[in-house]
């Protein structure tokens, strides 16, 4: 981790503010196939509102990087779907922060919630074909090429597998 030291902290909706200032950075910096006209719209869609919703549902969760100052360098925010699956909404490491074992840890964070929360599977959709092997190494699956997707970008499709069998309590509720 090459001395680095951060940690890691649920997030919350008093992160909305943080954790939008991080998205439109890294959608500046990281996606320049979103500029100039995407990367507004993702900011205003994605925005301090949107993540105060997101984080106020149970089925939701984000986890945030913090350097030693307490300022946000890296996020990670989970949507619960039904059926056991959860989608990864967003994962952002700050550039200078990368290869620190920062996103390794915020993915290990997110995956023992997830099962914490009885979810058995969860997929992500990434922009940049460098990426996928970061996923890879980090037990995702590439499914697929998803073309001219939102605005007309190509996504590619990853996938984990959390638990090899859902949870019973899933079924559960559906049969009260």
């Amino acid at each position: 981790m090459n001395g680095m030291k951060f940690k890691i902290k649920k997030l919350n909706s008093k992160h909305a503010a943080v954790i939008h200032s991080l998205i439109k950075g890294s959608l500046k910096e990281d996606f320049p196939i979103y500029l100039p006209r995407i990367a507004p719209i993702y900011a205003k869609i994605f925005n301090e509102k949107f993540f105060r919703k997101f984080l106020n549902r149970k089925t939701n969760a984000g986890f945030g990087a913090f350097d030693q100052k307490n300022n946000l360098i890296a996020s990670v925010e989970a949507r619960g779907d039904f059926g056991g699956v959860a989608f990864v909404e967003w994962f952002i490491v700050k550039k200078v922060f990368r290869s620190m074992g920062v996103g390794t840890s915020l993915l290990k964070k997110v995956d023992q919630w997830l099962i914490k929360h009885k979810y058995h599977y969860e997929y992500l959709y990434t922009e940049t074909e460098k990426n996928i092997n970061f996923y890879k190494k980090r037990g995702f699956e590439y499914v697929g090429l998803q073309k001219k997707a939102w605005f007309g970008i190509d996504e590619h499709l990853m996938q984990k597998v959390l638990r090899e069998k859902p949870f019973e309590e899933i079924f559960e509720k559906y049969y009260k």
